[in-house]
């Protein structure tokens, strides 16, 4: 039984040293004109391998042997491709300076109509008074409200339809 349980751990440990030993690491530094560039993003072309540098821009990648295309961006920066050929149990160093780029906006006009002119253009019946053309004269709020079409005001008491 216990011969058993040790060839089982031994077998296990077997296993997983030689499944380690086919896969290579890719690692490095991320810079740019500023010095290191954190949360730069590096992935791999058609798979999905990928990470983000640290605050001091480094990473690194546990990959498969075999030849690879790894692509380096940042916000601001200009994307860089490689072409990596990873070895099994072999680190490979790869160490990358972003150039900066420049994305040139069009201009923007920003315009807004009054209040009074937009109630005038709603497809609702609704009247919209000027105040301002209003302001010295005599006409008080009554007299001024009784001039838009659709408002009734009552002298007295009462309601008359």
């Amino acid at each position: 039984m216990i011969r058993s349980f040790i060839f089982a751990i031994l077998t296990v440990f077997t296993i997983q040293t030689a499944v380690a030993q086919q896969n290579g690491i890719v690692q490095g530094t991320v810079s740019g004109v500023d010095g290191t560039i954190p949360a730069a993003s590096i992935f791999i072309e058609n798979t999905k391998f990928q990470t983000i540098t640290d605050d001091s821009g480094k990473y690194k990648l546990i990959l498969p042997q075999g030849d690879y295309t790894i692509v380096i961006s940042s916000i601001g920066n200009k994307k860089i491709k490689n072409k990596i050929s990873i070895k099994s149990a072999k680190n490979t160093i790869l160490n990358v300076s972003l150039k900066p780029t420049s994305t040139e906006l069009n201009e923007i006009h920003v315009k807004r109509k009054s209040a009074i002119q937009e109630v005038k253009e709603s497809p609702f019946n609704v009247v919209a008074l000027d105040a301002k053309s209003k302001y010295n004269t005599t006409l008080d709020l009554g007299h001024l409200l009784a001039k838009a079409s659709g408002v009734k005001i009552r002298e007295a008491g009462g309601c008359r339809w």
